[in-house]
């Protein structure tokens, strides 16, 4: 959790709540949480291939209009860091329903290192990744 707390620059609580455990960062705006999922494959989702569920969800905005603007300009901005690190495999949905983005990293010259899956955000916003992190 450290790796992902210092490629995003926000600190995550543990949460465990009726038997399940979870990851949160919460601010006056916006609650991104971090968990495993049980989703099955759906279309061309295939969410058994990430590990983790990345949610993003606004807080506090009047309208409905407001909270879906913060809400994925927060989502996107998550995505970008992450992709942006090249360690990890990424998916963006929207409500489980529309995959917005997908990202593989690229392997750089000279590495022969496997990269980690991680996951896929979703307007709601969920990212999907590795047990390693």
């Amino acid at each position: 959790m450290s790796e992902l707390e210092s490629l995003l620059g926000i600190t995550f609580q543990r949460v465990y709540d009726h038997g399940e455990i979870w990851y949160e960062f919460k601010d006056k705006r916006v609650v991104l949480t971090i968990g495993t999922h049980e989703y099955e494959n759906s279309c061309n989702m295939n969410f058994q291939d990430y590990h983790y569920d990345i949610e993003v969800r606004a807080l506090n905005i009047q309208t409905e209009e407001e909270r879906k603007k913060w809400r994925d300009e927060f989502a996107h901005s998550i995505f970008r860091k992450l992709k942006e690190a090249n360690n990890y495999r990424l998916m963006m949905i929207e409500n489980l329903g529309m995959k917005l983005e997908e990202f593989g990293p690229k392997p750089t010259l000279y590495t022969q290192v496997s990269r980690q899956l991680f996951g896929g955000i979703s307007h709601e916003s969920r990212l999907w990744n590795d047990p390693t992190i």
